[in-house]
Formats: structure tokens, sequence, C-alpha cells
């Protein structure tokens, strides 16, 4: 019976769909003060189409500050209880977008600290997979007057 129950679980590993996390390939750049969109999706390993996210864990975090939470959607809902402070508020996943395999990252009002790597990771029960690029934000860059006396 136990040998039937490995055998099982293996056939089901095997056949679990196995997928690609695809995103920019260059720096992706952003204007100081805009809404933008992080682009990331699923697509199935064997032919490059789309693949419903809706039942996987998506992962937005920034390597360049220790792996640091920018976004988390699990079983169904966004938890961003472990979010740093300086992304509370503005990112949102476009949810009704996750069955068509669109993962992407709404975050809203860029400013300078938000530059820097953005990592996003997809897993399912039995695969995961990720997609690493930079952000560059431009424009709208303050200044202090000097005075002299």
């Amino acid at each position: 019976m136990k040998s039937v129950w490995v055998m099982m679980l293996f056939l089901h590993c095997a056949l679990s769909e196995k997928f690609n996390v695809v995103g920019p390939v260059a720096t992706f750049v952003a204007a100081a003060g805009s809404d933008v969109v992080l682009p990331c999706s699923v697509q199935r390993f064997s032919d490059q189409s789309s693949l419903s996210a809706v039942d996987m864990n998506i992962t937005w975090t920034r390597p360049d500050l220790g792996d640091a939470l920018v976004h988390f959607y699990g079983n169904h809902k966004d938890v961003n209880t472990r979010q740093i402070p300086q992304y509370r508020g503005r990112t949102a996943l476009f949810t009704e977008e996750l069955q068509n395999g669109d993962v992407s990252l709404r975050l809203s009002d860029v400013d300078l600290p938000d530059k820097g790597e953005y990592k996003c990771r997809v897993e399912s029960r039995f695969w995961e997979g990720h997609v690493s690029f930079n952000l560059r934000v431009e424009g709208k860059y303050y200044y202090l007057p000097s005075v002299y006396i």
C-alpha cells in the first residue's frame, strides 16, 4: 500500500503543470509621482501559453533590501501583514487577471526610494519560478535652494 501511495504522489508531481515566470529583461523605468505596473506573468513550460495563477502564491520582494516584502497574495487573498511600511496602501495585484496568468504589481505614487531590484516569485504546490529586474525612477527631483549671506 505504501508503494502505491508513493507512486501516485510521484505521478502527480511529474504531471503537475510546470511554468515559467516572465518579466522585463531590461531595467524598467517609471516617472516619479506616477502609478506604474511592474509586469510579471506565468506561462506554461511546454508551450508558453498563459496559466491561471488564481490558486498560486505570488510574492513580490526587494532583494536589494534583504528580500523585504512588497506584496503577497495567497489562499485567494492579499496578505500584507509583513509588508514593509513604505509600500503600505500603495500596491495591488489585478486579481481579475490572475486567471490569465497576469501577476503584475501596480505600484502607486512612485518615488525615489522605490528604485532598485524587484523579484516576482510564483509558487504552486509542486513548482515555483521567479524573475527579477530593476526599477529606475526618473524625474520630479527636488533640490533645496542654497542661501548665501
